[in-house]
């Protein structure tokens, strides 16, 4: 799977450049050259998603989704455009579509890491904490060197309450990336952990006492 969509990413990426060259390296250009092609023929699949990865690069995901669904609609669901929807309905603050896109590109490519932090974004979005870290921790398992990764899980269990695996989440992130942020989060989880002891201590005091 990964081999068939890196062919076809290389294949559109050299197309992509080809059109440039020729069209001298104009963005606006290439624009117009996919819309005379769609006038033609509105079933024209190398134009439409040349288009809709236009757009995406412009920063117009409404206009980069809008074609995606098309070609979607078209019986074209192959992992670029499912990828391509994703990132665009995660820009535009789409999250439960590009919760559902991200899924269905990581049926496809079950190691993406690109599609592991964004549903762990998205879960963390959604206080979905307990499968935010889940998907954190595969992505942190194809890159252990990414203190972002560590930081993210570090608060997902401190959101839950699970003060010590957050501590040691922080203290991973912060070996990676020793800054005053991190410095004092760790600090912070510290007094939560001492507070939470002294709370339990002090339970343990008053029903000792009623005993």
């Amino acid at each position: 799977m990964k081999e068939v969509v890196m062919k076809k990413y290389l294949f559109f990426l050299n197309l992509f450049l080809f059109l440039l060259t020729r069209l001298n390296f104009s963005f606006g250009a290439m624009k117009e050259f996919c819309l005379r092609r769609l006038k033609k023929n509105p079933l024209d699949y190398h134009a439409r998603f040349l288009l809709a990865g236009f757009y995406r690069s412009q920063g117009d995901n409404t206009a980069a989704i809008r074609e995606y669904n098309f070609l979607i609609q078209q019986g074209h669901k192959n992992p670029i455009i499912v990828y391509g929807l994703a990132m665009a309905t995660f820009k535009e603050g789409m999250i439960d579509d590009s919760h559902l896109y991200f899924k269905m590109f990581l049926d496809m490519d079950r190691n993406n890491k690109v599609a592991l932090d964004h549903l762990g974004r998205i879960n963390l979005i959604k206080e979905n904490y307990s499968k935010a870290i889940s998907f954190f921790e595969r992505s942190l398992a194809l890159d252990p060197s990414s203190p972002l990764i560590s930081e993210n899980i570090a608060y997902c269990y401190y959101k839950t309450g699970n003060f010590e695996s957050a501590y040691k989440s922080y203290q991973q992130a912060f070996v990676l990336n020793p800054s005053p942020d991190l410095e004092e989060k760790l600090n912070s989880v510290r007094r939560a952990i001492e507070m939470s002891q002294e709370e339990g201590d002090s339970i343990k005091k008053d029903q000792k006492e009623r005993t």
